[in-house]
């Protein structure tokens, strides 16, 4: 028998042969992973990782968007309630001693603590060991290596204080509404301008409708 002349046939077999092996290995992976438990961070916050969860703490009414990274090995990451954290954000609780050789010799864990109201921007790295105060802002891309206090905005790596922060008393009717992405259309454009076509949502705003809305917005904030 030539076997060369039928190695594709051989193939083809050898492949039909193994597709029970491969549905049993699935099953047997998909069995032994970890379920998502109904309210666990995996469920409130499907798009982010989150290495070691049961070291991390999250609040009520919180945001974190998209490719966020939480790493709390041996440590806790804190997060209060109220605070906002964009996309592409890194907390890290572990490090190493530069002093040791290798360097990975000896892991060092320090706890993180974020407070409410804060908001981190996009691509932002937490580093081990900070603490974050209430009301405080961090600029996109910041390194923080140290503690900010409370309603400090920081920018820059290293992250450093620019200025502190005015803040208005806490908007009640506000947060029952959370959360708040489902509600920014209405806060900031009229329900008039907003129609239905072909039986999607699309806002309907001519340049000079958007123009008279941003002109009483403004009125609101000044």
């Amino acid at each position: 028998m030539n076997l060369t002349k039928n190695k594709p046939v051989l193939l083809q077999i050898k492949r039909f042969l193994s597709i029970p092996f491969r549905i049993i290995r699935r099953i047997n992976n998909w069995m032994l992973s970890d379920p998502v438990v109904p309210g666990s961070l995996e469920q409130r916050f499907p798009k982010a990782v989150f290495q070691n969860p049961k070291n991390i703490f999250v609040g009520e009414r919180v945001y974190i968007g998209v490719e966020n990274l939480f790493i709390a090995n041996r440590a806790a990451i804190t997060i209060g309630d109220d605070t906002m954290i964009a996309p592409r954000v890194t907390i890290t609780t572990a490090t190493h001693d530069p002093a040791q050789n290798p360097m990975w010799k000896t892991s060092i864990s320090r706890p993180v603590s974020i407070g409410k109201h804060v908001w981190i921007g996009i691509g932002a790295i937490i580093l081990p060991g900070v603490q974050i105060g209430d009301y405080a802002i961090i600029g996109a891309g910041a390194v923080v290596s140290r503690h900010v206090p409370d309603k400090a905005v920081v920018v820059g790596n290293p992250a450093h204080i620019i200025r502190y922060r005015e803040v208005p008393q806490v908007d009640t009717d506000t947060q029952k509404r959370y959360p708040f992405w489902e509600n920014v259309l209405e806060d900031y454009l009229p329900s008039t301008l907003i129609t239905k076509s072909q039986g999607k949502e699309d806002l309907a705003v001519s340049q000079n409708q958007l123009s008279d809305v941003n002109k009483d917005h403004m009125m609101e904030m000044n």
